[in-house]
């Protein structure tokens, strides 16, 4: 496997220091690959990432062919804590124009575009980018809104009118080169035009133990996300922190924020001290938490083998389970998940497949189901709490 080192995105600093590791040694879409994601802090400027990275060709079409956000389970529709956060960042977006002016907007990593749908009703001119082309298609039959199924691609945008407001929600934390696209937006953005990114924050990642996860490779403080922008010609017009909650997803802290052009020359300041402190806080309540969670899985596999045991959940969470606790050890019966795309592939040996919600059927197999989830959790819970008449156990790891 190759792997591919970065330097900091923010100052382009050579010199990092690695503070943290996580191990995802098999990644549905990808395979068995024994990856580990290390978490780097940049030397002179603190800016926090990982490197080195699976190859970049490899992290591309694993978002275009295993998009995590066509929610399948609901028709393609984004369940009520995901409205709850599109509603909030448009109340805040909306709040930096004029009452009265309709514009051009664009969405990078739209989804199902439920967001431009609400600007489009308001009289905007909207059009989303993303890779997924199930989520094409569903922005398109649920909401009416054009979606180009890509990657972010200055050449691809030039053809529109320049933007009045460029969206990246829960989008950079992705990216490869956001210094690179940072520096692209002046071609297509208009001069009074701004940039709204919403980004987890690092100065909480809180109880998450997936905070640092094979899909987020830059991680952002205030500070070192007002540098990225500063050294690359923008200037916050105004920032806000939510701690968020279960009431919203992401249900974990995070800095929402809106930039406009600028011309001042830009001035890092350095966040090393802090990024330091902030991971390794969260390393300890990493470490806690892991065995918490490995109790819980020593209760079930003191009661039930582990042929007929079951994780619901075939995503990252999965991947990082079965590598940090014991469940990584045994020949599980199954891992359900319910996006088809996700179905007859497989995790350490473990077959995905999708559950036909035969209650009676799986009782013959499966004696319990661990929901291996953290942001959906309850929703899942929801789903298929209605087994349990059936004699089968489920699991929550989080609010057992």
């Amino acid at each position: 496997m190759n792997l591919n080192s970065r330097k900091c995105i923010v100052c382009g600093s050579l010199s990092s220091i690695e503070k943290y590791d996580k191990p995802t040694e098999s990644i549905a879409g990808i395979g068995d690959i024994n990856y580990h994601h290390k978490i780097r802090v940049c030397n002179d400027c603190g800016f926090v990432f990982a490197s080195p990275l699976l190859d970049e060709k490899l992290i591309l079409s694993y978002y275009e062919t295993h998009s995590n956000y066509e929610n399948p389970q609901f028709d393609g529709k984004r369940p009520q804590v995901e409205l709850n956060q599109i509603h909030r960042y448009l109340d805040f977006v909306k709040s930096r124009f004029n009452q009265d002016f309709k514009g051009n907007a664009i969405d990078i990593g739209c989804a199902t575009a439920y967001g431009l749908s609400m600007l489009k009703n308001d009289g905007w001119n909207v059009v989303g980018f993303d890779p997924s082309p199930k989520c094409v298609k569903l922005s398109k039959e649920l909401y009416d809104v054009d979606v180009e199924q890509s990657f972010f691609d200055v050449n691809v945008l030039k053809k529109y009118q320049k933007f009045d407001l460029v969206i990246f929600c829960h989008v950079i934390e992705h990216l490869l080169h956001p210094d690179i696209i940072a520096k692209q937006l002046h071609e297509i953005i208009a001069d009074d035009g701004i940039v709204y990114i919403e980004v987890p924050n690092l100065q909480k990642p809180d109880d998450t133990y997936c905070y640092f996860s094979f899909e987020h490779i830059n991680y952002f403080t205030p500070t070192s996300l007002t540098n990225l922008m500063a050294t690359n010609g923008f200037e916050v017009d105004s920032l806000k922190l939510f701690d968020n909650g279960p009431q919203i997803s992401p249900y974990y802290p995070v800095i929402a924020s809106t930039w406009k052009k600028s011309v001042k020359k830009a001035e890092i300041q350095n966040n090393f001290d802090e990024a330091i402190s902030v991971i390794d806080q969260f390393q300890e309540m990493a470490n806690d938490l892991t065995k918490k969670i490995q109790k819980i899985i020593d209760n079930v596999l003191s009661e039930t083998r582990p042929e007929r045991v079951a994780l619901w959940g075939g995503e990252i969470h999965t991947s990082q389970l079965l590598s940090e606790t014991s469940l990584g050890q045994h020949r599980l019966g199954c891992i359900f998940d319910n996006d088809p795309k996700k179905c007859g592939e497989r995790l350490r040996d473990i077959t995905i497949l999708s559950f036909d919600g035969d209650a009676d059927k799986l009782k013959k197999s499966i004696d319990t189901i661990i929901i291996s989830s953290e942001a959906s959790e309850n929703i899942i819970f929801e789903q298929i709490k209605y087994v349990q008449d059936s004699g089968v156990k489920v699991i929550k790891l989080y609010s057992n």
